[in-house]
């Protein structure tokens, strides 16, 4: 039987934390239950959907998890290159750097799905010695949903990588959450997987 490395369990449990989701299912088996160990190995996307209330808020998202045959260090360069974003981030037509200082980047995002669109700004703060980074929505800068943060990590498993991502954002009550809703569910967890297709020269987002 394949087992994941500690570090990478460890990795999962801070990614879990960070985004606030339950850990007592991730400590099961090393992390993963036997089938999502199942999927992981085999290539597919393991993924954890949460929709929970967070004071007055209805926050939304999750994690994912994704094996890519790809070393870490260029998985790492590809998902950190800012005109990348738009090919791994569902809906995403406009990504670009509005400020950098050392290792944190504010960044300016725009989606747009049929005539609908909506734009905000996210904090990034990066950690290039661990492939890890962690964003949280700019609100001193023009935002069209109400709250978000999430991690992303890259850590190696068997010449490849897997990458790692939590998400949850409070799109709003209004327009943004009457058009954009029914997808977020599904878009939200899908990074890693279209990070993988982009790597691989056939990107699906």
């Amino acid at each position: 039987m394949h087992r994941l490395p500690w570090f990478f369990v460890l990795a999962c449990a801070a990614l879990l934390a960070s985004t606030g989701l339950p850990l007592a299912r991730a400590q099961r088996s090393g992390g993963f239950d036997a089938d999502e160990r199942r999927a992981l190995i085999g290539g597919a996307l393991v993924r954890r959907d949460l929709s929970r209330r967070e004071g007055g808020r209805r926050v939304y998202g999750g994690a994912s998890w994704q094996r890519v045959e790809a070393s870490p260090d260029r998985v790492w360069r590809r998902a950190t290159e800012i005109t990348v974003l738009t090919q791994v981030i569902p809906s995403l037509d406009e990504a670009r750097l509005v400020e950098e200082q050392d290792d944190t980047r504010v960044v300016y995002l725009h989606h747009s799905y049929g005539i609908a669109g909506t734009a905000y700004h996210l904090r990034m703060h990066l950690d290039h010695a661990a492939r890890a980074l962690t964003f949280e929505l700019d609100t001193s800068r023009p935002h069209d949903i109400t709250a978000g943060r999430g991690h992303m990590r890259v850590t190696p498993y068997r010449g490849g990588s897997i990458v790692e991502w939590g998400m949850l954002v409070d799109p709003g009550d209004g327009l943004v959450m009457d058009l954009f809703g029914p997808m977020l569910g599904e878009w939200l967890l899908l990074p890693p997987r279209c990070l993988r297709d982009d790597l691989a020269g056939a990107p699906t987002c």
